[in-house]
């Protein structure tokens, strides 16, 4: 995601043409990692955002990777599903992976 936000060109050309399938994924309301895709045109295979979905929420400034135990398994068990849910629309439509 940096070298999205910085606008890296290489990032950005792999991104539109040659990623298959784009998750983001946003770790609260804010919607960081979201507003940069949309600022760069990418296509969103699909969305997850941590507080707004699954009810993880931040536990203060400047602690973004402070999460229980409890809450990475929930986030963990979202995302293979959001995953699989991608691989399996892009095998209904003819796709490999």
């Amino acid at each position: 995601m940096p070298a999205l936000f910085n606008r890296i060109p290489r990032q950005v050309m792999l991104a539109k043409n040659r990623i298959k399938h784009i998750l983001v994924i946003d770790g609260c309301h804010q919607r960081c990692a979201s507003k940069v895709a949309k600022s760069l045109n990418l296509r969103i295979s699909a969305y997850v955002n941590l507080e707004e979905d699954l009810g993880i929420m931040k536990k203060g400034p400047f602690t973004t990777h402070d999460y229980s135990e409890k809450d990475y398994i929930k986030a963990k068990e979202h995302i293979i599903m959001k995953v699989r849910n991608l691989l399996a629309r892009s095998r209904e439509l003819g796709g490999l992976d």
